[in-house]
C-alpha cells in the first residue's frame, strides 16, 4: 500500500514517555502541530482530584431496573436522563420516543440515584464519528421537580460525592471540556469515539479560579464554539505560552481553505488537508492572517511542503512531492485556480525551476472571501467557468459504455471489464443464440440497475423484490419461450449450485423456460471457475463468440424441467 499524505517527526523520547508522569502514558504527537496542542493544553495542570471532582459513568443501567422505568412521570418518579435528552439547546425533558423519562423511586432504584441538587455536567460516552467534537459537555441544573435524580449508564458525570457543582464552575468546566484545544488532544490519546470517564481523568484541568472565571465570562449558557475558543485562547496566552503555532487558529484556517476548495467545486480526491494547506501556501497565507491581506508568490512544490511545515506543523516525507505535484497541483491548473510556470510558460518540464502562482482571477474571488461580497463574486466566478467536479463527471459520463437494448433506446453502463461483458451479451451472444430476443434486464455496477422492464416481467409470470439476487442479463428468447438468465463473470459469481438453486428459486413462477448461462470474457478468467459451474447450464466466452459450451444434460442449449 502506497502511503501518499505521509508525514514525519524526530523527537526525544522524554516528549513520548513523560519521566515524572506515574502512570507512565505514551504520548505521541505525529505533527509539530498535535506538538503545539500539547504545549498549549500543558498550562492547564490540575487533575481532577485536586479539584475535589468526580466524574463517573452513569450508576443507572436500565435494563436492570427495567420494571421500575415510566415512560411518563408522575407521583413518586425521578426524571431519568439520557443522552437524547441533551442537546445542543441544552436539555429536552420529557422526550417523546422509546426511551423512558422517569423510574420509581423504590428501595431497589434509589441506591442508582443522586441527589437532585446543584449543577451537574454530563458528556455523552458514545459520539458518532461525524460529530465535530469527541467530547460534548452539556449541564444538567436540577430545576426537574423531583428530590432525585437518575443518570443513564450512557452518561459520564462531574460531580461532587454525588451531587452537583456550583453553577459557576459547572458552566466553566462545560466551556473547558467543549473547547477545540481538549478535543485535538483528547483525540491524541482516545483512538475511538468512545469516552470513558478514566479517559476524562487523564486530562489536565484549569484551576478553580479560572473554571469560576469561565463560567462567569459565559454569562449564564455555554457560548458559541468561536466564542469558547476565544476563551481559552485568551488564558493560555495569559498565562505565558505564546506559542509561533496557535493550532486553534491555524486549524480554522486549514477549514478555511478547505471550504473554498470545496466552493470552487474540486473533486473529492482534492478536498484534503493537504490540498487546503497548498492553496494557503500559494496564497502565503499564515495562521494568524487575513482573507483580506493576501500576495501572490511564485512557489514550487518543496517551496510548498516547508511552508506546511514552518507554519501549520504538517511536515510531509520527501517521498510525498510527486502525490503534490500530481494530486494537488496538476488538479489546481486544470480548474484554473492556479498558473504553471508563468513566470516562463516555456520552461522545460524537469526544470528544477517550475513553479506555480494562483490565477488572477482566483485571487480577485478569495481576497472577498468571509465579506458580504463573498456570494456575489463566487456566483459571477462559477458563471463564467465549468468547475472541474463538473469537468471530470462529464469525462467520466463520456466513457460510460452505451449499450442499445432496443430499438432506438440505449443505455450507458459504469465503465468497466464487467461494463463491457454485459455489452458484448446483449451485442454478439444474444443475436447468436436467442435472435430476435427481448432485453428485459440488465444489471450495472454503478446503479445496481441499468434496465427493468417490469411489467414484462410480470407478464412472464416474474415478480422481483430484490434486485440484488438478479442474474446481470436475463433474456426473453419469444421463438422458443426460453428465458435466459445469464451472469457476467470477471471476478466472481458464476452460476454455480448454489447460484442455480437462488436462481431457480427466484425464478420459480415463470412461464418460459429457464435456460441458465455463465459468460466469461476470456478462456483464461473461464478456467478460475471450470469446476465451480454448475450442470445443466452453458458456458459463453465473448472473445470466442460463435462457440458456446454444454455442461452436460440431455440435451444441447434449452431449459429442462425442473425435478
Amino acid at each position: 500500500m502506497i502511503v501518499e499524505d505521509m508525514t514525519q517527526r524526530t523527537v526525544p523520547y522524554t516528549s513520548v514517555v513523560k519521566p515524572d508522569d506515574p502512570e507512565q502514558f505514551i504520548h505521541i504527537a505525529t505533527t509539530d502541530f498535535e506538538q503545539h496542542v500539547v504545549d498549549r493544553i500543558s498550562v492547564f495542570n490540575y487533575t481532577l482530584e485536586d479539584l475535589g471532582i468526580e466524574v463517573s459513568t452513569g450508576p443507572l443501567v436500565d435494563f436492570r431496573l427495567k420494571e421500575h422505568l415510566r415512560q411518563k412521570p408522575g407521583p413518586g418518579t425521578a426524571p431519568l436522563l439520557y443522552p437524547a435528552h441533551f442537546d445542543a439547546d441544552g436539555l429536552t425533558w420529557p422526550k417523546s420516543g422509546k426511551k423512558p423519562n422517569a423510574i420509581n423511586i423504590t428501595p431497589d432504584s434509589e441506591k442508582w440515584l443522586w441527589s437532585n441538587n446543584g449543577h451537574y455536567v454530563v458528556t455523552k460516552r458514545f459520539t458518532a464519528k461525524e460529530e465535530r467534537r469527541r467530547i460534548v459537555a452539556a449541564i444538567y441544573d436540577s430545576s426537574l421537580p423531583a428530590r432525585k435524580v437518575g443518570f443513564e449508564n450512557h452518561l459520564n458525570v462531574f460531580h461532587r460525592q454525588k451531587q452537583g457543582l456550583s453553577k459557576e464552575i459547572a458552566l466553566g468546566l462545560a466551556v473547558y471540556l467543549n473547547c477545540t484545544l481538549v478535543d485535538k488532544y483528547f483525540r491524541q490519546f482516545n483512538g475511538h469515539t468512545q469516552v470513558n470517564s478514566a479517559d476524562l481523568r487523564t486530562i489536565h484541568y484549569p484551576s478553580l479560579e479560572t473554571l469560576a472565571k469561565f463560567g462567569s465570562l459565559a454569562k449564564g449558557k455555554i457560548p458559541l464554539q468561536k466564542d469558547i475558543d476565544y476563551l481559552i485562547n485568551q488564558e493560555v496566552s495569559r498565562m505565558g505560552k505564546k506559542s509561533m503555532l496557535d493550532p486553534i487558529q491555524a486549524q480554522q484556517k486549514i477549514n478555511e481553505a478547505l471550504n473554498l476548495l470545496i466552493n470552487f467545486g474540486l473533486p473529492r480526491g482534492q478536498q484534503n488537508e493537504r490540498s487546503a494547506l497548498t492553496l494557503l501556501a500559494i496564497l502565503n497565507l499564515k495562521p494568524d492572517g487575513s482573507w483580506q491581506e493576501l500576495e501572490q508568490p511564485l512557489m514550487g512544490i518543496t517551496p510548498i511542503m516547508e511552508f506546511c511545515r514552518a507554519f501549520y506543523g504538517k511536515e510531509y516525507a520527501p517521498n510525498t512531492r510527486e502525490t503534490f505535484r500530481r494530486q494537488t497541483m496538476h488538479q489546481f491548473v486544470e480548474a484554473g485556480i492556479a498558473l504553471y510556470n508563468p513566470d516562463e510558460p516555456d520552461r522545460p518540464v524537469n526544470s528544477p525551476k517550475a513553479c506555480y502562482q494562483i490565477s488572477p482571477e482566483t485571487f480577485a474571488v478569495i481576497l472577498t472571501y468571509g465579506t458580504d461580497q463573498w456570494d456575489q463574486t463566487l456566483s459571477s466566478y462559477l458563471e463564467e467557468r465549468e468547475t472541474l467536479a463538473q469537468l471530470y463527471e462529464m469525462q467520466r459520463k463520456m466513457q460510460m459504455i452505451p449499450v442499445e437494448v432496443e430499438e432506438d433506446y440505449e443505455i450507458a453502463l459504469t465503465p468497466g471489464t464487467h461494463s463491457k461483458l454485459i455489452k458484448d451479451i446483449i451485442v454478439e451472444f444474444a443475436p447468436r443464440y436467442a435472435p430476435g430476443s427481448e432485453v428485459i434486464y440488465v444489471g450495472d455496477t454503478g446503479s445496481k440497475i441499468g434496465y427493468l422492464q417490469q411489467s414484462r416481467l410480470l407478464e412472464l409470470g416474474v415478480e422481483v423484490d430484490e434486485h440484488g439476487k438478479m442474474p446481470d442479463v436475463v433474456l426473453y428468447y419469444q421463438e422458443k419461450n426460453w428465458l435466459f438468465l445469464i451472469e457476467a463473470v470477471t471476478t466472481h459469481g458464476p452460476v454455480d449450485s448454489k447460484r442455480h438453486r437462488e436462481l431457480s428459486t427466484l425464478f420459480a413462477k415463470a412461464i418460459p423456460g429457464l435456460v441458465y448461462v455463465t459468460a466469461f470474457p476470456d478462456r483464461t478468467t473461464m478456467g478460475k471457475y471450470i469446476t465451480e459451474i454448475s450442470w445443466e447450464t452453458e458456458v459463453w466466452v465473448a472473445e470466442t463468440p460463435t462457440h458456446i459450451i454444454h455442461f452436460d444434460g440431455n440435451r444441447f442449449l434449452g431449459p429442462y424441467e425442473t425435478s
